[in-house]
Formats: C-alpha cells, structure tokens, sequence
C-alpha cells in the first residue's frame, strides 16, 4: 500500500507542476485515439482531429521547460517571483512560438494538398517551404527537449551521471506500468470477445493510444523528475556490472576486428559504421550510468572505459570516407557525418571533464541541440544543401555541354540527378527545376539509358498518396461501403503481376481488381520523372472490381526496380463501393 500511495502522490504531484504539458498530451493521445481508429470514414472529420492532435503535441513540448523551470526555482528559491517581467516574457515568447509552429506544421500536414491553389504557388515551391517548416519544427522540438532534461538534471541535485542513471530507471518503471496496463487491457478485452460479444479490436488500439497520455507520459515525467534517493541493489548490479560487460564483450570483438583489418588489408564492411554507431549510442548510456551508481573504488576504471571507443571513431571516419568518395554525398551519409562529429566533441568534452575535473558532461545535450540545429537550418552547411552543393558541379558540367558530353559527364550528371531528385526532397527537386526543363531532364535520361546509367539492378520504393483528396462519388445502387487493403510479397506470394489483386477488410476478403495497367503507368512516372503531385492523377478515376462495384484507391505503394518493371512488394489501400 505504501508504494502504491507514492506512486499515486507523485502522480498527482506531476500533474500540479505540469498541468498544460500533461492536459495537452493528453488530450492530443485521445484525438488520435478516436479519430485514427475510428472514423475513417469521415476524412474531414478526421483529418481535423488528427491535426489538432499535431498542434497540442508541439506546444506541450515547447511549454515543458517553462514547467520544470518554475517548479526548479519553487524548489531551489523560495523568494523567487514569478511575476518577474523578464520571467513572464520569456514564458510569452515561447508559448507564442509554440504555438505558431504548431498551428504552421498542423496546416502543411493536413491541407499542403490545398496549399498550392490557396497560395498561388507551384507545387514544388509549396513543398520547398513545407519541409522548412518541418525542418524548424524539428529543431525547435529538439532544444525544448533539451532544455527540458538540462532542467530536469538540474532539480534533481545530483550528478549528472547519477541522474542520468536514475532517470532511466524511472523512465523504465513507466514503461513497465504502461505495459502492465495494456496487457490488461488485452485481457479483458479477449475476455469480452470470447465470452460476451465479438469486439473491434481497434478498440484496444485506440485505448493503447489514449493511455499514452493518461499513463505513460505523466509517468514518464514522474521518472524524469522524481528521482529515487537511492538505486536498488537490484538496479545498481544491471547498471553497474552487467550492461556494462556486455559493452566489453562488443569492444573486445570490434577491437579484434580492428586487427584483423590491420593484418589482411581489407577495406572495412560497409556494416561497421552502422555497428559502431549503434554500439556508441547504447555505450554513452552505460558507461555514464555506470560511473553515476558504482563505488569509488571502480568508478575510475569505469571512467576509462569511453576512451576504449576512441579508436572507433578512426574506423567509422575509414568507412564512411569511402562511401562517399566512391558514391557521392547523400543525407543519410550527412548524417553519418553529424555522428562522427557529435562523437568528437562528446570526446573532447569527456576529456576536458576528466582532466579539469568539472562537472561540465551536462554541456553534451547543448552540442545535440546545436548540430540538429545545423544539419537542418545553418545555411550553406545544412544537409540538404551540402548535398545539392556536392552533386551541382556534375549536373551543371553535363547542362552547359550537353550536346558533346562525354560518358563520363553523363554518367555523373545522372547520378547526382537522381541523388538531388530522389535524396533532397523539395529542396533537390527546386534546384532541379530550377536549373533544368523537362526536355533537358528526358534527354538526359535517354542518353543515360542508351550507355546503361540507368535504374542497373537498384531497387527503391514508389509511392503515391492520395491523403487529403479522398472525396469520391457514391452515388449509384451501391449499399456497403469497405475500408480495404492489398498486402503482397514476392517472398511469400510469388510474382506480383497486379492482376487478382485480394482486397480484404480487416480479415474478411471482399473482391478482387486488375490493376495491372496502373502500375504500369506509376512505374514509367517514375522512370520519366514526374512529380509524385503529378502521380496522383493515376488514381483520381475508380476502377471496377472482378465481381462488381468498384474501388477508388487512395494509396499504393510499391518496391521494384524501375528499369526491369519488377514488383517485389505491394500495398495498397483503398474504398470498395458494393
């Protein structure tokens, strides 16, 4: 009963020292619970609820901060005065911000198919500035949750490594409340169903959704915020020695690797960045909780073990190097880069902490914040045009001597088309009409075709979406309406000629279509660069079932190799009018 109690008084405790974060997360959880799951059949309806649901998320988290501030100077400065015009401003600006980015990313999520006409703009444009305000969102969502364990740490009083190690306890035992709940709620709803009634089972999706807000957030921030005096033994020999030999066995291996490399010259694997990187970002947890929990008398050898990953470092520059000297730049290898040059200045920082002995580890969640920053906004350097700048130099050689370009040229030129095209967004796309007219983009295609540049063996996903157009005609002798799906694999259905498509409806099979032809179609889009925007005039007519009534489809998408026409996955969403 007592640890009931607690948990119960700090559950109410939470919820008074957060009660905007808490109420909007809430809210924002039982909007995409209902509208998610539930009226699928009334977009319009839908679409609102689930924007609504976007906008309460990001002021939740913008107002977080200005949360755990008052309730940290509440605990640490009782003559503090929170009428004070400099406090009251800052909690003006950031609500304000909150709120426009919210209310700006909530529009462009639910209405940018609106936009271009509402705005006067081409497409391209309306998408260019789209995914900017996704890109600030992003940043701003990042600091605030920076911000926000930065002030956390600092309520707490503690260590930074031994909050670390406390907070991820708490942050544990909120999982394990939320999961002990939802295999509940699964049990009782099996129960219902088989002995009672038969059950949507997209009830219990919709309940897991709400308890998100109800259960695993406001406990979440209890984890964050409340703190235990002290680590249980139990917690303390996880933390402390197992986690931690495991990270030793992984060094001992990538160390091993290491040599093997030095003894027989080979290039290292193309996997090796992606296993370091992986084993950093479980390291950097183990090892600071590891030093925030264990006794004195191994708390420096402990304190040498981050060191070990130093040489790592030094194989993921050697492999990513080689990546992009022999492929080019592309924003996944961006953001290898953003990991190596996080690692360092994490490095420099630990080193700096180690020698000077300052507490100064807490300064890491600033570099987070600053190179998320950069990878998105800085100009000049962000992703997106670090990419454009790296590929424009081969796409202008081919456009200003495209009549005598050599193969060479052409190749090159076509390759940094498809990374701008394909890699960049709405950014490579701009630059790319921009730069390019339709003739000079098919012509270049032809010629990249005629000395096989083209597709080669690579496989890539095609989409189109018809979200945020999904009104259709219903009139007719029609008396059922379906919500269907299309699941197909090569692996387990053998080739996908899209004749016979299966539609089912939950489980139950409700007809099948043909739609050979507009696969084609979508495949030579593809392959002739149009604009996904363009695509979707494809799936604008309904086409008629095998066994009457018809279907409009609102969404397919496929993995294939463009130049082969060969589907090896398919899906496909769509209404069936019966």
């Amino acid at each position: 009963m007592i640890g009931i109690s607690k948990i119960k008084n700090n559950f109410i405790q939470i919820v008074k020292e957060h009660p905007i974060s808490v109420v909007c997360v809430l809210v924002a959880m039982i909007l995409r619970g209902i509208f998610d799951f539930g009226f699928e059949m009334y977009s319009n309806v839908a679409k609102v609820g689930l924007c609504s649901h976007i906008f309460l998320l990001i002021f939740a988290v913008g107002v977080l901060p200005l949360e755990i501030y008052r309730a940290y100077k509440r605990k640490t400065d009782e003559n503090y005065s929170f009428r004070n015009k400099k406090y009251v401003t800052i909690n003006v600006v950031v609500m304000v911000v909150s709120a426009v980015l919210g209310f700006l990313t909530t529009v462009v999520f639910g209405y940018s198919e609106d936009l271009p006409k509402f705005l006067g703009m081409d497409q391209i444009t309306v998408d260019y500035y789209v995914e900017y305000i996704y890109r600030i969102s992003a940043v701003f969502v990042t600091a605030a949750i920076c911000a926000s364990l930065y002030l956390f740490y600092k309520k707490s009083g503690c260590s930074f490594e031994t909050y670390v190690a406390k907070a991820f306890c708490g942050v544990m035992k909120a999982a394990l409340v939320y999961l002990v709940i939802c295999i509940g709620v699964v049990l009782i709803i099996g129960a219902i169903d088989t002995l009672l009634a038969k059950v949507d089972y997209g009830i219990a999706a919709t309940i897991y959704t709400i308890l998100l807000g109800l259960i695993l957030y406001p406990c979440t921030l209890a984890g964050l915020s409340k703190t235990e005096p002290d680590i249980s033994k139990f917690g303390k020999i996880m933390l402390g020695y197992v986690f931690t030999g495991l990270l030793a066995i992984a060094f001992l291996i990538i160390y091993i690797y290491i040599f093997k490399i030095i003894f027989t010259l080979k290039i290292p694997s193309n996997q090796v960045f992606g296993i370091l990187t992986t084993l950093f970002a479980f390291g950097v947890f183990i090892w600071t909780m590891a030093q925030g929990i264990c006794d004195e008398n191994v708390k420096k050898l402990y304190g040498m073990m981050p060191l070990l990953f130093i040489p790592f470092i030094v194989l993921q520059i050697i492999s990513l190097a080689i990546r992009i000297k022999g492929y080019g730049l592309t924003i996944n290898r961006y953001a290898g880069i953003a990991v190596i040059v996080f690692e360092i200045a994490y490095f420099a920082l630990y080193l700096f902490n180690m020698i000077k002995k300052k507490a100064a580890m807490h300064v890491v969640l600033l570099i987070v914040a600053a190179i998320v920053f950069i990878a998105l906004l800085m100009p000049g350097i962000n992703a997106y045009a670090s990419v454009i700048n790296s590929h424009k130099g081969k796409l202008l050689a081919y456009i200003q001597n495209a009549d005598d370009a050599d193969e060479k040229t052409i190749r090159e030129a076509y390759e940094a088309y498809n990374t701008l095209y394909y890699s960049c967004g709405a950014a490579g796309e701009r630059y790319i009409k921009m730069n390019m007219d339709n003739d000079s983009i098919s012509k270049l295609k032809t010629v990249a075709g005629a000395s096989n540049y083209d597709y080669g063996d690579e496989k890539g996903y095609i989409s189109v979406d018809r979200t945020g157009c999904d009104k259709f005609d219903i009139s007719g002798d029609y008396t059922c309406l379906y919500i269907v799906r299309a699941r197909l694999d090569e692996s387990e259905c053998g080739e996908i000629t899209g004749e016979d498509i299966e539609l089912y409806s939950d489980d139950e099979l409700v007809d099948t279509v043909n739609i050979k032809n507009i696969l084609n179609k979508i495949i030579e889009m593809e392959k002739d660069g149009v604009s996904d925007s363009d695509k979707k005039a494809v799936l604008e007519e309904p086409l008629s079932l095998n066994n009457g009534g018809k279907i409009y489809i609102s969404f397919i998408g496929m993995e294939c190799n463009p130049a082969e026409g060969k589907i090896t996955e398919l899906n496909l969403d769509g209404y069936v009018l019966k």
